[in-house]
């Protein structure tokens, strides 16, 4: 993949988990931080899955 598409497809993924985050995850301030120290699109993930803890 090109680096323009990928920077562009990246920065989807992360507008898309934000809203996600701040929407569903009601330990949106945990996950933010958790979100911006990884710098991942699958944050997400991680959090519905504290979610059964």
């Amino acid at each position: 993949m090109n680096s323009f598409f990928k920077s562009t497809f990246d920065s989807t993924l992360e507008r898309i988990n934000k809203i996600f985050l701040y929407s569903i995850c009601p330990m949106k301030n945990k996950f933010h931080e958790y979100f911006n120290r990884n710098h991942q699109s699958w944050s997400i993930l991680e959090c519905d899955l504290e979610l059964f803890y």
